[in-house]
């Protein structure tokens, strides 16, 4: 018999509208007041985890879709005019919502929860099953499912399936009571009780879809209550790491993955656990703490970072950000949405999290700050201590202060408050304009900065640091005259009054190679660099590529000249050396990756790499002795080396080999600098690169001269010297006929008139600023103009129309701080698209343009892993190994393939275990950048290989290894660990073979053929890609680790520089991270900081090179969880908002969300009736779980590496002369 449901909806449509691949569900609610309010859905066809359909017990057919994450939900409007819009459609009678409500006066007030509102008649966050009557005729359907098989979505039919009614879930009511209930509740209402931590990890599970809060009752919560509170927490966290779905909850205390998951954070001093939340439009998804670096204020309320909490909005997980609409009402739910939020906080059992403050980097990512205030400390006091924003009347500004306080830093700690010096800026007006050439930038000494060279275990002193001192911003640089114990600033980076005058250090000067762009490369074509300059130069990379995939040598040298963000590629060049040419599999799969993945980022970022070039701080030279740049040269038609702006720049050497040096040349000559977005033909300016020895202590910094008319910087899209990178090319064929383009008036002034406040501005002045910036940001809309009016008008980026873009972009750039948002006037929008920019076919042409014809020279190449290879024998046959050791090489692989297999699946599109190991990802994020995905990835993969070296190390010395080795005496291990890295390498291989052996066996029933199953992952072993060279070439083979050296990381913004392993990224923050020390790294840092750095060469036969950051000395990082039995595992970050393929539900498949009846189709229509209950499959259905849903740099002390020569202890039969030998060999 089936129960009808509590609420019914009429006159139901369903439309199947093939044009734009979706389906569309329209149906009524009566609201009371409201009356009768028309909604409907938008269903991609990709949105679908499965379609089912089939008959019904009482014969009737029905069809039911599964999703992943709620789809967008709309309402219908009783009207729609707009005064500026000639085009009507039936579009613009719908508008986004955000719940189906008929007491919509009662969410005002309403804090964000799990827990169904009062106001809310339904929860449609819920809704991720649609169950819709067919009826019993089947000619419509018939007709719509042959449609949708030729759009490859695919339908299942089952024998037959029931509805059920799922009742009323009780387990709020059950768990909603605090320890506080009156004698009168405790009589009638059997309740239990959960700690804060198990409870916010249960509402985890239930927000995922993880654990069904209809099935959620008094047996399994006396179940769970029955473990101690940690206990309990840890099996719930276990079921999120999992990422299993429990139709029954009970059968979660029968999982062993469960059972078994037992960690115990071990979390360093200069992290904290942290806890997140993803609010979309119609629900909330909470993840499982997690370990991050600290900024200013978690270091500070240390003893209350529980009650912290990270908040993003987004729209429904599957469509990413919530774009902006400033042109429209529709979505103006969406931003009252947020609002709400942001005004009433967040309810996760007995706490409510309040808006504190945001990051900027949280900001443009559309994120803040929550806090659980206490009788104490609130969120006010916090405020308060932060320092004085009084003065400060512009909302933007108000806000922007406010978040250099969350900026993730590491304190200096042997400088905790230096002695601040003011010194004054150096201005000159021009004009009406007065300009700053000292913007943002001060001074220290070389005693300071050589005291954080040593504290962040730098093999160098940088010369320039960004950092956070107080209310100061911006970079110190190293320059001679400033006594031993001060740093100078200037009132430009003073932005406020604080309490706290610590020095914290975001990240370091350092070198990485720059490569050209969409937005550089039409400025380029504009000043006269013809086409063919470009496609010449993207014409000898690709065939770099091919060549070293034929050849060792080539691939080496590729592979060290042009590295990536996470210097995967010097790991890579290393393995190269050893193992290209005997076919190993898991290298050439990560080669044919990393093919793959440069020429997605050829083709669709026009990263064309540039060897001669850099990306690096600007400074301003202090002494003055740098020629300036004259307003008279504008614009007048020829050129001058002699009149134009003089630089200086002195980068590393780079061997004729491909593999740098630490040696240092100063660049002279013609030079284009500029920075990243550079829009405007004046962003890019001529400059002539000279010596001068006054300035030759910095290093890895572009100088910028204080003489002239105008500073460089303000002339490069607007830029200052506060920590922005500067790309400088000195390549020949890159500079344009055209070097004294009149610059771009940016405008300076940030006051608000809109928004500036006759008295000071409040926290809801903030909160209405935040969802405001989120309607009106701009930014990407004028970007995507640009590219496509640069590419079609004549003139190109010289075109009016792509001058007033330009002077737009600039304005959107700052309406973070100025609170001004630059309005797009209908006219600067394209009406036709460059068919490299991939829009809709009926607007496209195709493009002469350089960027058409680098688009149509690359073809992406498919991704295949080089299982067909065979594992390398010399190897698998080096020793005997017995079978403990294998045992114990299995036991950590299978924990390794457990956190790799989770980091795998916190991305939304399938990735390979080769993608997050080389953190090459082909597939784009949901939300944010790939630059800032791959800074993630780096941050999350290094954190695993830090762990399981650790671990396997502890398995081979029986020692602990949280502090790495740092003593020759572990020489004397190295054999015993070559063996054990040997026996990591067979087990992988036995794993692999075993399952090719199993793919080729007969399926069941007795068919023959080969049979998909999954593949085991191969990366474990090449944990030590040392060692592992080391045993292939046996006792003779000299593998040295890579020498640090300039190649350090730093930025977390721009998509150009270098970025090491160890300089992991937490919101723009680079600090370095005590790693591993692998046993043949052996070092006297004290020697090593004294004596400078030489010549390193490499060779393939001895596998020497030099390079920044070791690629294998990561810190155990940011989610260094560890078991009481002292194993290493992985917590994890990022939330899991979709299930993969091949995901395991456990118990009867029972989704409790509204059903809908099906009805009419474009041409094809299905009418029909709809109830609220909930589908149970049959066996044959099958079961699928539903899927669940920044970037942050971070590092710490770390031991240093140098180069080391390898001593044979073998013939000595007393460890210490074996000690006196390896010592005197490497000269302790």
């Amino acid at each position: 018999m089936l129960n009808l449901p509590q609420f019914s909806y009429e006159n139901i449509v369903m439309l199947t509208n093939f044009s734009k691949r979706l389906f569309e569900i329209q149906f009524k609610v009566n609201l009371g007041r409201y009356g009768l309010k028309v909604f409907k859905v938008q269903i991609n066809f990709s949105h679908p985890k499965k379609i089912i359909w089939g008959a019904r017990e009482n014969g009737a057919w029905g069809l039911t879709m599964i999703l992943p994450s709620p789809p967008k939900l709309y309402g219908r409007l009783p009207v729609s005019h707009d005064d500026d819009q000639s085009l009507w459609q039936e579009w613009d009678l719908w508008a986004r919502h955000t719940d189906i409500s008929g007491e919509l006066h009662k969410l005002k007030d309403l804090p964000a929860s799990l827990e169904k509102s009062a106001g809310q008649s339904v929860q449609f966050g819920r809704w991720t099953t649609y169950y819709l009557d067919i009826g019993t005729s089947l000619n419509e359907w018939e007709s719509v499912k042959t449609y949708l098989a030729d759009y490859n979505v695919k339908i299942e039919q089952v024998d037959c399936f029931e509805l059920v009614n799922p009742g009323l879930s009780n387990a709020w009511k059950l768990l909603d009571y605090s320890t506080e209930m009156t004698l009168e509740l405790l009589s009638s209402t059997h309740t239990y009780h959960l700690d804060f931590p198990e409870r916010y990890q249960l509402e985890v599970c239930i927000s995922h879809g993880l654990l069904d809060e209809y099935s959620i009752n008094s047996q399994f919560l006396e179940k769970l209550t029955s473990f101690d509170a940690d206990r309990a927490r840890m099996m719930l966290e276990g079921v999120a790491e999992a990422n299993k779905q429990f139709y029954e909850p009970m059968k979660m205390f029968d999982d062993p993955r469960v059972l078994h998951y037992w960690p115990n954070a071990r979390i360093p001093p200069y992290a904290t656990l942290v806890r997140r939340a993803i609010i979309t439009p119609t629900a909330i998804y909470f993840k499982t703490p997690c370990v991050e670096l600290t900024n200013r204020i978690l270091r500070k309320y240390s003893d209350l970072n529980n009650r912290f909490l990270r908040v993003q909005f987004t729209d429904e997980v599957t469509f990413g950000k919530i774009f902006s609409s400033q042109d429209s009402n529709k979505d103006d739910n969406l931003y009252t949405r947020v609002h709400r939020v942001m005004q009433n906080g967040v309810i996760i059992g007995d706490r409510r999290y309040r808006f504190l403050a945001f990051s900027n980097s949280q900001f443009r990512e559309n994120g803040a700050f929550f806090f659980c205030e206490t009788d104490h400390v609130t969120c006010d006091s916090i405020r308060e201590w932060m320092g004085d924003f009084r003065h400060i009347l512009s909302v933007g500004k108000f806000a922007a202060r406010m978040g250099q306080c969350f900026t993730t830093t590491r304190q200096v700690n042997g400088i905790s408050i230096p002695r601040i010096r003011q010194i004054d800026d150096i201005k000159r007006q021009t004009g009406d304009q007065v300009w700053n050439f000292t913007d943002g930038v001060g001074k220290i000494s070389d005693f300071f900065a050589k005291l954080i060279a040593s504290e962040r275990d730098l093999p160098e002193t940088p010369s320039c640091f960004q950092m956070r001192m107080g209310g100061c911003k911006g970079v110190i640089v190293v320059w001679p005259d400033v006594p031993p114990s001060e740093v100078h600033v200037r009132p430009s980076q003073e932005k406020f009054k604080a309490v706290y005058n610590g020095l914290e250090i975001i990240k370091t000067s350092a070198f990485s190679h720059a490569t050209l762009n969409k937005q550089v490369i039409p400025v380029l074509v504009a000043l006269g660099v013809d086409n063919a300059v470009f496609v010449r130069m993207l014409d000898d990379e690709l065939k770099e590529y091919d060549e070293a995939l034929a050849d060792s040598m080539k691939a080496g040298e590729i592979l060290r000249s042009q590295v990536d963000e996470n210097q995967t590629t010097l790991t890579m060049a290393e393995m190269v050396d050893t193992f290209m040419d005997s076919k190993e599999p898991f290298l050439w799969t990560l080669l044919r990756l990393w093919k793959c993945w440069v020429l997605k980022r050829l083709k669709y970022k026009f990263a064309i790499s540039v060897k001669n070039s850099a990306m690096i701080f600007g400074v301003v030279d202090e002494i003055g002795v740098l020629r300036g740049h004259s307003q008279a040269t504008e614009g007048r038609g020829y050129n001058n080396a002699e009149s134009l702006p003089q630089i200086f720049l002195q980068v590393p050497i780079e061997g004729s080999d491909g593999k740098s040096t630490t040696n240092y040349e100063v660049i002279t000559g013609l030079c284009v600098v500029g920075r990243n977005p550079s829009l405007h033909p004046g962003d890019v300016r001529v400059v002539q690169a000279v010596d001068v020895p006054e300035l030759r202590h910095l290093k890895n910094v572009v100088v910028f001269p204080k003489t002239g008319d105008r500073d460089i910087p303000s002339m490069c899209s607007g830029g200052d010297m506060d920590g922005d990178d500067y790309f400088v090319y000195w390549d020949e064929r890159l500079i344009p006929p055209e070097w004294d383009h009149p610059p771009l008036d940016h405008d300076a002034d940030s006051s608000t008139p809109g928004l500036d406040k006759p008295a000071e501005v409040t926290i809801e002045d903030v909160t209405r600023f935040f969802s405001q910036y989120m309607k009106n940001d701009s930014l990407g809309r004028i970007a995507t103009a640009h590219f496509a009016q640069a590419d079609q008008l004549s003139g190109g980026v010289k075109n009016p129309k792509c001058i007033e873009l330009a002077k737009l972009h600039s304005k959107a750039v700052d309406y973070i701080k100025s609170g001004r948002p630059a309005i797009m006037q209908r006219h600067l929008q394209p009406r036709k698209w460059p068919h490299w920019m991939e829009r809709d076919k009926k607007s496209v042409y195709r493009s002469n343009s350089a960027l058409g014809q680098i688009y149509d020279r690359i073809r992406i190449e498919e991704f295949h892993a080089a299982y067909e290879m065979s594992f390398d024998s010399r190897i698998l046959s080096r020793y005997q190994l017995d079978g403990d050791t294998l045992a114990k090489a299995s036991e950590i692989k299978a924990a390794y393939d457990i956190a790799m297999r989770r980091l795998m699946g916190q991305h939304e599109a399938p990735v390979t275990e080769f993608e997050i190991w080389s953190t090459f990802i082909l597939s784009k994020p949901r939300v944010g950048s790939d630059y800032k995905l791959q800074e993630n990835v780096g941050r999350e993969m290094a954190a695993l290989k830090a762990r399981f070296r650790a671990e396997c190390m502890e398995a081979v010395t029986g020692d602990d290894q949280t502090q790495g080795f740092a003593s020759a005496s572990s020489m004397v291990r190295l054999e015993k660990l070559d063996r054990f890295v040997a026996a990591m390498y067979t087990v992988t291989h036995n794993e692999v073979k075993a399952a090719v052996r199993e793919r080729s066996m007969p399926k069941p029933g007795g068919e023959g053929g080969s049979e998909e199953i999954r593949m085991p992952l191969i990366s474990f072993p090449w944990l030590f890609h040392r060692e592992l060279s080391r045993v292939a070439l046996g006792r003779g083979g000299d593998v040295r680790p890579l020498q640090k050296s300039v190649w350090l990381n730093r930025d977390e913004g721009q998509q150009h520089q270098q970025t090491s392993d160890r300089d992991l990224a937490v919101e723009g923050a680079d600090f370095e991270t005590p790693g591993d020390t692998v046993l043949s790294d052996v070092t006297d840092l004290e020697a090593e900081r004294q004596q400078p750095r030489q010549d390193v060469h490499s060779k393939k036969e001895d596998y020497a090179t030099e390079r920044g950051d070791n690629a294998e000395d990561e810190v155990v990082g940011e989610d260094c969880v560890r078991t009481s039995s002292g194993q290493v595992v992985h917590r994890g970050d990022m939330m899991t908002l979709f299930t993969n393929t091949g995901e395991e539900i456990q118990g009867q498949q029972s989704t409790t969300t509204p059903a809908v009846s099906p009805a009419d189709a474009q041409g094809l229509q299905i009418t029909g009736s709809t109830s609220n209950n909930s589908l149970v499959a049959d066996d044959s259905t099958g079961s699928s779980a539903p899927a669940s849903p920044r970037s942050e740099r971070r590092s710490d002390d770390e031991d240093e590496d140098i180069e080391f020569e390898e001593v044979d202890v073998a013939g000595y039969e007393d460890g210490e002369d074996a000690l006196e030998a390896l010592a005197r060999k490497i000269g302790i």
